[in-house]
């Protein structure tokens, strides 16, 4: 089975562009003076920023496929079964994430992979930007938020591999007989 889903590289710097904006708005209106805070600390439009997003947006993406490979755990079997690649957009950059899987899937989770993909990436994305911006106390709500979905990523890949049997057995033996019960000679 192969899924297929986008993520988007403009929500996703979005999320941390809304994130950091609340977050700088209310730490100028509670202190005096604090404009230069705000402005340091708040994702904008300005090439650096961009340039930090659009970074952390790819790595953010690769960490992800990490989280997939974690899943698939390949075996003598399966190694060569499965695959996870991403391929990137040129116009707005946002990754076309494809997964080849070689065991049974329920498809219906498909939606699920996706928004819980998407939310990753942003997650990933908020919590670095709050890491290089110093501020340790603001990053760790995301670092929780991303192994929560990372939980929820595992747990929607409901592949269940055929089940073995049950009943051993040593040998099977059959005899073919015509109608009349006479032995099939193969007539």
């Amino acid at each position: 089975m192969k899924i297929t889903f986008t993520i988007s590289k403009p929500l996703a710097i979005e999320a941390v562009k809304s994130d950091t904006y609340i977050k700088g708005s209310i730490d100028s209106s509670t202190q005096q003076g604090a404009d230069k805070l705000r402005y340091n600390e708040t994702a904008g439009d300005i090439t650096v920023h961009e340039r930090k997003l659009a970074k952390d947006f790819v790595r953010g993406v690769e960490r992800l496929k990490s989280v997939y490979v974690d899943f698939f755990s390949p075996n003598h079997q399966s190694v060569g079964d499965t695959s996870i690649s991403a391929s990137y957009s040129g116009s707005e950059g946002s990754a076309s994430i494809t997964i080849v899987v070689s065991r049974r899937f329920n498809g219906a989770l498909t939606d699920a992979i996706a928004n819980y993909s998407q939310q990753y990436v942003e997650e990933y994305m908020t919590y670095q930007w709050w890491l290089s911006a110093g501020q340790q106390p603001q990053a760790e709500p995301h670092a929780a938020m991303m192994k929560d979905l990372e939980d929820r990523i595992r747990k929607s890949f409901t592949i269940s591999s055929p089940l073995q049997a049950k009943a051993e057995y040593s040998s099977v033996n059959g005899k073919m007989y015509n109608d009349d019960g006479t032995d099939f000679t193969g007539n």
